[in-house]
């Protein structure tokens, strides 16, 4: 009998669709801040208010988020927030005030917060070896598939008016559904005591692994909303006078670079070990910031954004596989979460540590701080040595 591939399973392809559905929080309605800011008179600071209030909530809900899965199941937690995260983003398109519109977005921040953790957490439930770095890696490309499809669906929705990139979130009524009717990943067998549930999760986060792991993510966005997202699209127009349209294809770049290079980490793992793979992107993110500022023209800086693009690929499903393989499906959910809430601190500290280099240099040495906070993780990972990193539990 012909065994059934990976991306076959059902499981997979729900918890790769959430993923997706996390991509599209700030994503689609991007586009739609200037007519938000016209139609409620507020200023451009305030409209950035909408990414804080749904950000914040999953910073403070996903440790929650994930105990809660570990200790109620995948499904009973899963399935109700992708309803409530489909029908609150929806009825943000039926609001008449910019305050209601912000505790709208506080409250789908809240239903948001299990889902990424969780879709990562099916997968590492799922499959195990090479079959796991292939299903992980297909993931993050599905994810940045999102990335790059997402602004464009907002844009022409948000050119018809404000409110429409809001009902895209509706999607998630009938991917609920779907859910219902075909999820039935691996569930958690024990159910101890909180007590005792806290005191073996507390076991694992000991681990110079995880201390590494979860160092790797919160620099990766770091550098990403930081160092490539704000400073990388302050040079393109300061050094450039790159039009914004301009600006925002170098940004969609990474991501169709990121998708590619991640539908390829199945490829890579036959070869090299995860963590070998996540040492390579962390030079290879340095080696992008360094080259940043020497780029003497416009479609040149072209080339750190595809270097960049490929660290990214390869290094979040890597980082990915190694915490999922960390703990026992017991504390699989509650660890995942962690490193959800590691990338929310990674996104929230960017600019205040990237601003403050800004602030006390200059915009060319801001990269070379970028590049040796990048080359924190390398570091770590001579220190503490590949062969206690590659054990699955230390």
């Amino acid at each position: 009998m012909a065994e059934v591939k990976f991306y076959r399973n059902h499981n997979f392809q729900i918890a790769a669709g959430s993923g997706l559905l996390a991509m599209m929080t700030v994503s689609i309605i991007v586009p739609a801040f200037p007519k938000i800011v016209e139609t409620f008179g507020i200023s451009n600071q305030s409209v950035g208010l909408l990414i804080s209030a749904f950000t914040l909530p999953g910073f403070l809900f996903c440790p929650v988020s994930g105990v809660m899965a570990d200790r109620w199941g995948r499904r009973r937690l899963f399935i109700p927030s992708v309803f409530l995260f489909g029908i609150i983003g929806g009825a943000c398109a039926f609001v008449h005030d910019f305050n209601t519109l912000l505790i709208l977005r506080v409250l789908q921040g809240i239903a948001a917060a299990p889902l990424a953790g969780l879709g990562v957490t099916i997968i590492g439930d799922l499959f195990s070896g090479h079959e796991l770095a292939e299903a992980m890696g297909l993931n993050n490309t599905i994810m940045y598939t999102g990335y790059i499809v997402y602004p464009l669906i907002g844009g022409a929705l948000a050119g018809l008016a404000w409110n429409y990139p809001f009902l895209f979130f509706l999607l998630s009524i009938p991917f609920g559904i779907v859910a219902i009717i075909a999820l039935d990943c691996p569930e958690p067998k024990s159910k101890p005591s909180l007590r005792e549930y806290l005191g073996g999760a507390l076991h694992y986060l000991k681990s110079l692994k995880v201390l590494w792991l979860f160092s790797a993510t919160g620099i990766t966005y770091i550098l990403l909303f930081g160092g490539y997202l704000t400073y990388f699209s302050i040079l393109l127009g300061d050094k450039f006078q790159a039009h914004p349209v301009l600006i925002g294809l170098f940004i969609s770049i990474v991501g169709l670079v990121t998708a590619i290079a991640s539908s390829q980490v199945g490829a890579l793992n036959k070869r090299f070990s995860a963590v070998s793979l996540i040492i390579g992107s962390f030079i290879l993110y340095a080696v992008a910031m360094v080259i940043i500022p020497m780029m003497p023209n416009l479609w040149l800086c072209l080339l750190p954004a595809i270097i960049f693009g490929i660290a990214h690929g390869v290094n979040l499903p890597n980082t990915f596989i190694l915490t999922s393989q960390v703990p026992p499906l017991e504390h699989r959910a509650g660890f995942m979460a962690i490193q959800s809430t590691m990338m929310t601190l990674g996104m929230t500290i960017a600019p205040l540590i990237m601003g403050l280099a800004f602030t006390l240099t200059n915009l060319n040495t801001t990269f070379i701080i970028a590049a040796l906070i990048a080359l924190i993780i390398p570091i770590m990972g001579v220190i503490i040595g590949k062969k206690k990193l590659q054990t699955v539990n230390n």
